[in-house]
């Protein structure tokens, strides 16, 4: 139970309800959650030149406000930045289970195609060469036991 009073004493002159003075929040207070570890493991142009990557959690589960909160973040030649939300790249939450989400085949995996369109819509364009970084939980929302796995550079040409 967190309690607060407001006092007014030498604010102001005349306090018109001091019954208005008062708040009350409860809440719980709860263990730090085992750290997840999320995995890049893989990059790649598709057919139609977008950028294609595969994700996985080797860790614990995510929790719900780290997840919905954590983004990543696609870099290409040092001075093109989108992001994209983790609840918006996996919304039914495969990443967020990690190892508790595995089924009897082993560890799942999520293969998902930047959008080629939009406001975060990235197409690489035929001919050129390009340095693409991912970065997962770029704004580092997620306990994690190993950040170095979230990133990953490659150079590529892209073919006309």
């Amino acid at each position: 139970l967190l309690n607060g009073v407001i006092i007014t004493e030498g604010l102001q002159i005349g306090e018109e309800n001091s019954q208005n003075n008062h708040y009350e929040k409860h809440f719980t207070v709860v263990d730090k959650p085992n750290p997840a570890d999320l995995v890049l493991d893989r990059l790649s142009p598709t057919h139609d030149n977008r950028i294609k990557m595969r994700i996985f959690n080797q860790g614990a589960e995510i929790p719900d406000i780290d997840f919905n909160t954590s983004y990543v973040r696609v870099q290409v030649n040092d001075t093109i930045n989108k992001s994209i939300y983790f609840r918006d790249i996996d919304p039914t939450g495969l990443l967020k289970k990690g190892k508790t989400g595995w089924g009897p085949a082993g560890m799942v995996y999520l293969d998902y195609i930047w959008p080629g369109t939009g406001p975060d819509g990235l197409t690489l364009e035929p001919g050129h060469t390009y340095k693409v970084k991912v970065i997962l939980d770029f704004n580092g929302r997620i306990s994690e036991t190993n950040k170095v796995n979230n990133v990953k550079t490659v150079v590529w040409g892209m073919t006309p």
